[in-house]
């Protein structure tokens, strides 16, 4: 069973934008710009090239859906420790 991470991600991203919208707490939306404004001066992180090798065929097979369930995974190792 193949996952779809990207479109659980939109889903959240949507409702979470649609609640940031709906509301009127201002100490909520101020809360959000503090950790956004946060987040933009994190630390940056630097790869080697296996690690950027590695990244980028994980990206390929996320790209071509070639993603499995934490259950195929499960079933998978069990086949092969046995």
């Amino acid at each position: 069973m193949k996952t779809d991470c990207y479109g659980y991600f939109r889903k959240f991203k949507n409702n979470l934008i649609k609640k940031i919208v709906a509301t009127q707490n201002e100490k909520l939306l101020s809360a959000l710009v503090t950790i956004f404004e946060a987040s933009k001066s994190e630390e940056k992180i630097s790869f080697n090239s296996a690690q950027l090798e590695m990244l980028n065929r994980s990206e390929e097979e996320i790209k071509y859906g070639r993603l499995y369930s934490e259950e195929d995974i499960e079933k998978l190792d069990s086949k092969w420790m046995n």
